[in-house]
């Protein structure tokens, strides 16, 4: 009516409900099949004469003038797409083919076939986009209307022993369900982004027609009635409406390729997630900057080579910097100070990747790390439909493959295995970004260094040569790495010299003892604050682990005792020494209530180490923390495992433990 014959809204309307009292005419003969309503339908025969639609639409084209013969494809200038050669009462009858109200059509020209597509696409969306990219591919997208008829009204089924005919119309309303496609089609990025720049728009009566059947004509008062209030209530979406119709500017470029990426993507990314298994590297990020003291490791971000490799300004060539130092010199926090600083500046066509290594396999390896960093590219919710595309090809080929076979990554392939689709997957994945950085922190915890080296960069080398690869890598300067490092031209090479994070410890010492200054006096605060300075000597963890122990000194001890001063000088300037010299301290520790007090407390330190020293992976503060703790134990040599836990500290072979612990 609207497209072939060019009438008016209104009249639409008024000859819909002049065609309904004739078409919508019940069969006298109308058999009952076990109570299911519409029986004879559903045993072969239709509701409804066919013919009637047939002489209805005839008469209609005889009213307007036109030969019932007439073809529903237009010669010039169409105003609705035609694929089939039919007439227009063909078209009529094959598009209101419902199975249960009438019988199907076959057109004479073509011998094709139709029924109504209600019970498998009553909310025709998916094709609608489909057939528009089709017929308009290089077409900007300007509007869509989706206009409902009401709510579903699916009742639930008896609990126990449902009758057929209830479980048959329960099922076909459920098939028919045009709201539900609607509401998934609005919460995906693409519905989304139509609904937010005003070109999506569902219009359905929300109450008081959901009980009404599609024959019950007789109702059409009622159901303007109802009708009235909502359009009210919608006016302004309604008016906004209109004004995208009348002037569709803005439009979006989203094709009909991108809508169906976007609903297999929602479909899968929840499963292909949960089958990554990533490192939680964000926590430990967290946790890192949470730690980090106010005012330091600005020195790494004011230095010209990383401030010109953060702006993109440095060479192509030259945009691998190796940050190394020594044990305990913060070197992990300027990793996480950098991240930071490049997270902040992410965009939509940028993105960082970062790692933490540890010396726990599970975590260090390289196809563990690349798990993390495809993880976190499948967090962002910006990401590009070519990339969506990237996984849903990867979920359909490797993850689906290993579900149903019942196997995971870890059992089904080695890690020389893992580390080719992860590879292969990761380097994929970077070609929608133009900039990219990657920063891996604690190189030399790795087994092979120089394997991870070669596998990280050379992935992203030889897949993004039109994009610019910004590398980060922080570790201590040993011989495997070094070598690697130093094959590759225009290296930027910071070292973390005791000079450059002395700066960073005399601030934090100073700022930590200022607010104890109290209960150490003016002068005791300096002396002990020069005493640690010169004792760190550029070992950010050696201070952080000093001032701990000077709070709990000042438990025990009273205000301005000369003995904090001697403590302070007893402290060993060697790491792994304070390390076995606080350990000794908290085993044999003697304060507390009762003996009883000093016992439990002891079991439970020796329960602590327990759970990180046997955990999969370096435990987190938060984890470790006694009303939190929630860890599975996997323990390397289950033979040794009973003398571990009866004395950790003397059965272990690990005897410079992580700093986590303390």
């Amino acid at each position: 009516m609207l497209g072939r014959l060019q009438m008016t809204i209104e009249e639409c309307i008024k000859e819909y409900k002049y065609l309904a009292k004739k078409i919508f005419v019940k069969r006298k003969r109308h058999s009952s099949f076990f109570g299911i309503k519409y029986a004879t339908a559903e045993l072969g025969e239709p509701w409804f004469d066919a013919g009637n639609l047939e002489k209805a639409v005839k008469d209609l084209l005889k009213r307007k003038k036109k030969d019932e013969g007439l073809e529903l494809k237009e010669d010039v200038s169409p105003k609705c797409k035609v694929n089939y050669k039919c007439t227009i009462w063909e078209a009529a009858r094959a598009t209101s083919a419902a199975p249960i109200f009438f019988k199907s059509i076959t057109l004479n020209d073509s011998g094709a076939t139709f029924v109504d597509g209600g019970i498998r696409a009553n909310n025709p969306i998916e094709y609608v986009m489909n057939e528009a990219h089709s017929l308009w591919p290089d077409r900007l997208l300007g509007c869509i209307v989706s206009i409902g008829a009401g709510w579903t009204n699916t009742k639930p089924l008896a609990t126990k022993s449902p009758r057929l005919h209830q479980v048959l119309e329960t099922l076909s309303k459920i098939a028919s369900d045009a709201n539900t496609k609607a509401r998934e089609f609005g919460q995906t990025q693409f519905g989304t982004q139509l609904k937010q720049s005003q070109k999506y728009f569902r219009f359905h009566v929300e109450q008081g027609i959901d009980g009404i059947d599609l024959t019950e004509w007789e109702k059409m008062p009622w159901m303007d009635a109802v009708t009235q209030p909502y359009l009210v209530d919608k006016s302004l979406e309604i008016v906004a409406c209109g004004k995208s119709l009348a002037y569709p500017t803005g439009a979006t470029s989203q094709h009909r390729s991108d809508l169906f990426i976007d609903v297999e993507f929602q479909k899968y990314i929840k499963d292909f997630k949960e089958w990554l298994s990533p490192e939680p590297f964000n926590l430990q990020l967290e946790a890192i900057l949470e730690d980090r003291h106010n005012g330091t490791c600005g020195w790494i971000l004011n230095n010209q080579r990383v401030e010109q490799w953060m702006n993109g300004k440095s060479n192509k060539n030259n945009n691998v910097i190796w940050v190394h130092g020594g044990p305990g010199s913060g070197k992990t926090v300027l990793a996480a100070t950098i991240i930071q600083k490049l997270l902040e500046a992410q965009t939509d066509t940028s993105h960082v990747g970062y790692a933490f290594c540890s010396r726990r396999a599970v975590q260090s390896s390289v196809s563990s790390i690349l798990t993390s960093l495809i993880w976190q590219m499948v967090q962002r919710t910006d990401l590009s439909s070519p990339s969506k595309d990237i996984i849903i090809k990867a979920y359909q080929g490797h993850v689906k493959a290993d579900k149903n076979t019942g196997n995971t990554s870890d059992d089904a392939s080695t890690e020389k295995e893992d580390q080719i689709f992860f590879s292969s997957l990761y380097a994929r994945l970077l070609q929608s970004y133009d900039r990219f950085s990657l920063i891996i922190d604690g190189l030399d915890e790795n087994d092979q260094p120089d394997q991870l080296i070669r596998r990280l960069l050379d992935t992203s080398d030889s897949q993004l040569e039109a994009s610019y690869v910004g590398r980060v890598l922080v570790s201590q300067n040993i011989p495997k790495i070094a070598n690697e490092l130093c094959k590759r031209d225009h290296l930027i090479d910071i070292n973390v010299s005791a000079a450059r994070v002395q700066q960073d410890i005399s601030l934090f010492l100073r700022d930590t003892l200022h607010g104890l200054e109290p209960r150490l006096g003016p002068e005791m605060e300096a002396d002990i604050q020069n005493s640690l300075l010169e004792k760190a000597n550029g070992m950010f963890l050696w201070a952080k682990l000093a001032i701990s122990a000077l709070k709990s000194w000042l438990e025990v001890l009273p205000d301005h005792d000369p003995q904090l001063l001697v403590e302070i000088h007893k402290l060993p300037e060697e790491m792994s020494v304070l390390y076995l010299h606080l350990l000794k301290r908290i085993f044999l520790d003697h304060s507390g209530p009762t003996e009883k007090f000093r016992k439990d407390r002891r079991k439970a330190i020796k329960r602590i180490f327990q759970w990180a020293l046997w955990s999969r992976r370096a435990l987190s503060a938060l984890e470790i923390a006694p009303r939190t703790i929630c860890i599975v134990v996997f323990p390397a040599a289950q033979q040794n495992f009973t003398q571990f836990l009866q004395d950790p500290l003397k059965h272990s072979k690990q005897k410079h433990f992580p700093c986590a612990l303390l």
